[in-house]
C-alpha cells in the first residue's frame, strides 16, 4: 500500500492515501505471472474483465458491459492515448511492448475524466514504463510453445554521457490458430514485429527530458473475410521540472500514426479493403503548486489533432473519407485540508470536440484517513463518452 501511484491527481501519492478504487500491477507481478502481452498482464488487476476472443482479438472493460472495443475505458502508455477515435475503444492487436521494461500498470475503476478527459467513464488503464537509466546492459528472452509458437526480444541500454541514457529494443512474436470446438484450426494466426527507443536525460534544476517512439507492424487472420494487416508509430516527448516536492510543471508531445487494413466481406461473399490512415498530435501541459498550507492546486491544458484518412469498401463507407477533428481541454483541480486527516478534492476539466460541442466533467471527492492504514472516501463525479467515426460517419448501403 505505499507504492507510489500518478493517475488518481496526477502527482505522486500512496496507494492507501487515494480517493479513488485503484489496483496497481507491478512490474515484478508481470514477470512472475509469466503473461507474454498487455492483455494477459491485465488479468492480474482484479477490477478489470478480460476476456480472449482469439490470437489477436481481446475484450476488456472495467464494471462489466465487456466488448472487443469497450468504448468507455481511458487506455494511455507513457501519457499517450492510445482509445482509437475511429471505432471507439482500444486494438489490443497493435498494443504491445517489452514486458521487462514496464514499470506498473495503475488500473482506476470509475470515472477519471476530472484530470483524463473524455472516455475515461468506467475506467483509466495508465501503462508506464521504466527509465532508460533502469534498463541498462543487454536483455533478451526467447520461447516457444503450442499456442505462442515462437518469441523473442533484444533490449540495450548504455549511458550516452553523463545523466544522458539510452535503450533500443526489438521485438517479434507469433501466435498460432485458436482451436474451435470440434478440434479443427481456424485460420486466425497472428503475427507482429516492433522495435523503439527511450532516452532519458536528467538535466540542472531538477529538470528531465524524455524522448522515446515505437514503430510496429503486423499481420493477422480473420476467419470470416482473410488477412487485416496493421501498422504504425509515435514519438514521444516529455519536458518536467520540479520546483519542490509540492510544486512542478510538466510538458508533453506526441504524434501517433496508425494504418489498418481490413477486410469487409459484402454481401455477394467477395472481400474488399478497406484502408485506415489515422495521424493524431497532441499537446498536454500541466502545473501544480500550493496555495497557502491547505490548498493543493493543479491545473493543465491540451490540444488534439486527428487527420483521418479512409480508403473505403463498397459496402462499408465512411463518409467523409477525410475528417480532421480538434479536441481542447482546460482542467483545475484544489486538493483542500479541512482537518488533519479529512481531505476535499474540488475539480473539472472542460473539453470542446467537434461532435457534441462544450463538455463540463465536474468532480468532488472527500478523504479520510481515519488511520495509517485505512482510508474511507466517497466521490461524486461526471464522465462523457465522446462519439467516434464509427458512430457518426459510417454507412452501409442496403
Amino acid at each position: 500500500m505505499n507504492v507510489e501511484v500518478t493517475s488518481v491527481s496526477r502527482r505522486p501519492e500512496k496507494l492507501s492515501e487515494t480517493a479513488s478504487a485503484i489496483q496497481v500491477v507491478t512490474g515484478d507481478e508481470i514477470r512472475r505471472s509469466g503473461a507474454s502481452s498487455i492483455p494477459e498482464a491485465l488479468r492480474l488487476a482484479g477490477n478489470l474483465d478480460v476476456a480472449q476472443k482469439n490470437p489477436h482479438d481481446w475484450g476488456i472493460s472495467a464494471r462489466g458491459f465487456n466488448t472487443a472495443l469497450a468504448n468507455k475505458l481511458l487506455v494511455m502508455i507513457d501519457g499517450r492515448a492510445v482509445y482509437t477515435p475511429l471505432f471507439s475503444g482500444v486494438f489490443w492487436d497493435a498494443q504491445d511492448y517489452l514486458l521487462e521494461d514496464i514499470d506498473r500498470i495503475e488500473v482506476i475503476s470509475g470515472p477519471g475524466a476530472t484530470l483524463w478527459g473524455a472516455n475515461a467513464v468506467n475506467g483509466v488503464v495508465n501503462i508506464t514504463t521504466k527509465s532508460a537509466k533502469d534498463t541498462q546492459g543487454f536483455y533478451s528472452e526467447v520461447g516457444g510453445g503450442t499456442e505462442l509458437r515462437d518469441f523473442a526480444a533484444v533490449r540495450y541500454g548504455m549511458t550516452v554521457k553523463p545523466n544522458v541514457y539510452l535503450r533500443v529494443y526489438g521485438k517479434t512474436l507469433d501466435r498460432d490458430n485458436a482451436v474451435f470446438a470440434n478440434g479443427t484450426g481456424a485460420p486466425d494466426l497472428l503475427t507482429t514485429r516492433r522495435g523503439g527507443l527511450r532516452l532519458d536525460a536528467d538535466l540542472p534544476v531538477q529538470t528531465t527530458v524524455t524522448v522515446q517512439g515505437d514503430i510496429y507492424r503486423g499481420s493477422e487472420y480473420v476467419v470470416t473475410s482473410g488477412i487485416q494487416r496493421i501498422g504504425g508509430g509515435n514519438l514521444l516527448g516529455r519536458w518536467s521540472r520540479s520546483l519542490s516536492p509540492e510544486s512542478g510543471m510538466s510538458l508533453q508531445v506526441y504524434y501517433d500514426r496508425t494504418h489498418l487494413v481490413d477486410p469487409v466481406t459484402n454481401k455477394f461473399g467477395t472481400n474488399q479493403d478497406l484502408t485506415d490512415d489515422l495521424a493524431t498530435y497532441d499537446v498536454d501541459f500541466q502545473q501544480r503548486f500550493p496555495v497557502g498550507a491547505q490548498h493543493a492546486m493543479i491545473w493543465g491544458f491540451g490540444y488534439r489533432l486527428t487527420h483521418d484518412v479512409v480508403q473505403n469498401a463498397v459496402n462499408t463507407a465512411f463518409l467523409p473519407a477525410q475528417a480532421d477533428h480538434q479536441l481542447f481541454s482546460v482542467f483545475a483541480q484544489d486538493e483542500i485540508t479541512l482537518g488533519k486527516s479529512l481531505f476535499l478534492t474540488l475539480g473539472t476539466k472542460v473539453e470542446h470536440n467537434d461532435y457534441t460541442g462544450l463538455e463540463a466533467e465536474p468532480g468532488v471527492r472527500l478523504r479520510w484517513s481515519m488511520a495509517p492504514s485505512q482510508t474511507l472516501w466517497a466521490a461524486v463525479s461526471r464522465a462523457v463518452r465522446m462519439p467516434s467515426r464509427y458512430d457518426r460517419d459510417i454507412f452501409q448501403p442496403r
